[in-house]
């Protein structure tokens, strides 16, 4: 019946056949080796399981690993590299744990106290790998036959070196810092030393090929050695102390500590820099999104650890995010403007304009008026709020340049943003509610009103912007932002019969005024389309 079909349909479908059997062909083989590497490591782990368990389990784990990557480019398949990558991953980290686990010294002081190897080679040992699949990536942009797997090992390497990196600079990665370098050098272990020291030479030697063999242009070698740098000084680093712990809910950085935070922070912005401005190739693109995921991960950390004191608000700590983001994302307006690349504009737009949407809708709530209820200068807390208003002041200046060099007229509004920004900060605000009734005084309902005005002028603004340049985009997302403000502030203001209705009519007039010069704009909208 299909030669039937085939003889009827003419030479064409025949084509069409023959793109179709290719298709699933390429489909099939890597699903065929990927059964295979499966069945082999089952039969392998039931034989050695019969025979006693003769070599460890991880071991037929590496084994099949070596054994996929074998297959990865003796057939050029990209789907069994990946797997066998992750394979290795997953390797080290239980033949790293065995080797910690078979050094146990029972201390001569007591029969329950034992001395440990430092965990910092596991995640050190990470570190080595990840630096080791970005070499790889690297060397792979070089080779004809092998270059698609430039771009898995560029995948793998930049993910791991951002993601630890970024972790470190939380709370969370610095409590943890202390922990994994206590304990002694891992150089007790001759096993773990030996695959720790391979890792090292092997990074170097690739480091050293690629710059003077393969010419890689010195900034991509700056990159290179920063975090192999970084994991070479972590795990020789003694016992860690960062943390000054006052009491049990006041836990503060010591001087070690802001160190290696400000190191840290400064590493990933430097990685997020070179994955958005650098590298212009196909391993550049998927560097870029790898690099809007970890921006906005890392904004939110910063977010969740900013509260490292009692007198951080969380209004302080949104500030903080807000200024990041806005600094990063109007770097990449400008330098994308500068390259000719237009096609991230409007996301990057969007993106750095979101946040201040959503911080005037913050602001504008009870919660936001609480939180910048203060009677001292945020700078007065810590040090971290130094750094804020130093990156505050080095963005104004940035976006005060560009609007004077290249007449960008899009940037005066966050310009104004951010001095209002700079304004909250350095200005106390004093007591907006009254202490025994909670409810707000005059200088509370001031500063209430003029939030609450923003909070309305952003949705209304988005909205006016999209009919300008013609951007269907913003004009809806305007229109959401303006239902979600006024469903927000349904529930935030009115509690009584009496106050809805008050609400409902006054909302109801201003969207009939709003609705009136939208449908105005709308029509000179369609105009001036017809026209062009």
């Amino acid at each position: 019946m299909f030669n039937f079909l085939r003889k009827r349909s003419g030479g064409k479908n025949e084509i069409k056949q023959i793109q179709f059997t290719s298709n699933k062909s390429g489909f099939l083989s890597p699903l065929f080796f990927f059964l295979t590497l499966c069945f082999t490591g089952l039969g392998m782990a039931a034989l050695n399981r019969e025979l006693g368990n003769i070599i460890p389990e991880r071991s037929i784990l590496f084994f099949i690993s070596i054994l996929g990557i074998a297959i990865a480019y003796a057939h050029n398949t990209s789907f069994i590299l990946g797997v066998s990558l992750i394979t290795i991953i997953f390797w080290w980290g239980f033949q790293s744990i065995a080797w910690l686990n078979i050094f146990t010294l029972v201390n001569q002081n007591g029969p329950y106290r034992t001395d440990y190897i430092t965990p910092s080679a596991i995640i050190c040992g990470y570190g080595f790998l990840a630096v080791l699949f970005w070499l790889l990536g690297l060397l792979h942009q070089y080779t004809n036959s092998f270059k698609k797997f430039s771009t898995l090992y560029t995948f793998f390497g930049y993910m791991g070196i951002l993601g630890f990196t970024t972790f470190f600079t939380s709370k969370a990665g610095l409590n943890f810092i202390e922990d994994m370098t206590s304990g002694l050098p891992f150089t007790k272990s001759w096993q773990l030393a030996l695959m720790i020291y391979m890792l090292f030479i092997s990074n170097l030697l690739l480091i050293l090929y690629l710059y003077l063999k393969k010419g890689i242009d010195k900034l991509t070698l700056i990159f290179t050695l920063i975090p192999y740098t970084l994991f070479s000084i972590l795990i020789l680093l003694p016992e860690q102390t960062l943390f000054l712990k006052v009491s049990y809910s006041n836990v503060n950085l010591n001087s070690a500590g802001v160190f290696w935070a400000v190191l840290f922070n400064i590493i990933v912005i430097l990685l997020l820099a070179y994955s958005f401005f650098v590298n212009r190739s196909k391993e550049g693109f998927i560097l870029k999104n790898l690099g809007y995921i970890f921006l906005f991960t890392f904004s939110f950390i910063k977010f969740i650890n900013a509260p490292l004191s009692n007198g951080f608000t969380a209004g302080t700590s949104l500030i903080a995010v807000l200024t990041f983001l806005i600094l990063t994302i109007s770097l990449i307006y400008y330098f994308d403007n500068k390259l000719q690349t237009q096609k991230w504009q409007a996301l990057l737009t969007f993106a750095g304009f979101l946040p201040a949407t959503l911080f005037s809708f913050f602001i504008s709530s009870e919660q936001g008026l609480r939180s910048f209820s203060r009677k001292q200068v945020v700078l007065n807390y810590e040090l971290f709020n130094l750094i804020l208003l130093c990156l505050f002041i080095i963005l104004l200046v940035f976006i005060l340049y560009i609007y004077l060099k290249d007449k960008l007229t899009d940037l005066l509004p966050l310009l104004l943003y951010l001095c209002f920004l700079v304004f909250l900060l350095l200005s106390p605000q004093g007591g907006l509610f009254l202490n025994r009734s909670g409810s707000l005084n005059p200088t509370g309902i001031l500063w209430a009103i003029v939030f609450n005005i923003i909070a309305f002028i952003f949705p209304i603004l988005t909205i006016l912007w999209g009919f300008r340049y013609k951007a269907t985009v913003y004009i809806n997302i305007g229109t959401i932002l303006i239902f979600l403000l006024i469903f927000i502030k349904y529930f935030d203001w009115f509690f009584t019969f009496m106050d809805k209705g008050i609400f409902f009519i006054i909302a109801g007039i201003l969207l009939f005024i709003l609705g009136a010069v939208l449908e105005k704009s709308r029509r000179k909208f369609i105009s001036d389309i017809s026209a062009t």
